[in-house]
């Protein structure tokens, strides 16, 4: 992808459209003084009016067109016109020095984190998780907000229910589940079986997308572990 170096262009980019101004400025005004000085002394030189008519008349005699003088009106004209290719060039020369983007590294994208199910036969569900370290489960009880809601002492009611003993628990809340397969339903649908006493809707409904394989692994063996009382 196509970036911009932020440290360097703008201090760049100021410095040199800055630098053409003030040399375009000075030799704007350096030309306007030396053409303005030459147009006072031609001014104060030339003959008399007498004196310019004769060679007027002489050189119309000569030639088979009349002349035409320049008018006072071109003076300003073609100063505005020196100045304008002078503020070109210079300008020209800065902004080849000012840095252009520059090719950045492109970055990999990211894998997506495969969704778990939500539904389906919960026992093969949980049988084809990968083998879970229960040493990262409370890295992930932190990490994924469950410790805003879940206490993990005995009796100790946030929002949800207290993760002491929960695993002890989960192996009697619904008929024909065992402790694993509640927990896991638990996480990825935490509405279909609310707990009496306890409000539904409140627990994020998202986890299954939140959690990779690996994490809810890793979760469901640190509750077997630690919370079995």
């Amino acid at each position: 992808m196509l970036g911009l170096d932020t440290n360097n262009f703008p201090a760049a980019l100021f410095t040199g459209v800055g630098a053409t101004l003030v040399a375009s400025f000075v030799l704007g005004a350096v030309i306007w003084l030396v053409f303005n000085a030459g147009s006072r002394f031609f001014k104060n030189n030339l003959p008399s009016n007498s004196a310019q008519a004769e060679f007027e008349k002489t050189f119309r005699a000569a030639t088979s067109a009349p002349a035409k003088p320049l008018s006072p009106n071109a003076e300003p004209v073609l100063i505005s016109a020196i100045g304008f290719i002078l503020f070109l060039g210079i300008g020209g020369l800065f902004l080849t020095q000012i840095p252009g983007p520059r090719q950045m590294p492109k970055e990999e994208p990211k894998p997506a984190v495969a969704a778990l199910p939500t539904s389906g036969n919960l026992t093969e569900i949980v049988a084809a998780l990968p083998a879970g370290d229960a040493s990262k489960g409370q890295a992930l009880y932190v990490a994924k907000g469950c410790v805003g809601c879940h206490s993990l002492e005995m009796d100790k009611r946030v929002v949800g229910p207290s993760f002491y003993g929960v695993w002890t628990r989960a192996a009697t809340r619904k008929p024909g589940l065992a402790a694993k397969e509640y927990v896991y339903e638990s996480i990825v649908k935490p509405n279909d079986y609310v707990v009496e006493s306890y409000q539904s809707g409140l627990m994020p409904q998202n986890y299954s997308v939140q959690l990779s394989p690996q994490e809810m692994a890793n979760m469901l063996m640190w509750l077997e572990k630690e919370h079995a009382q």
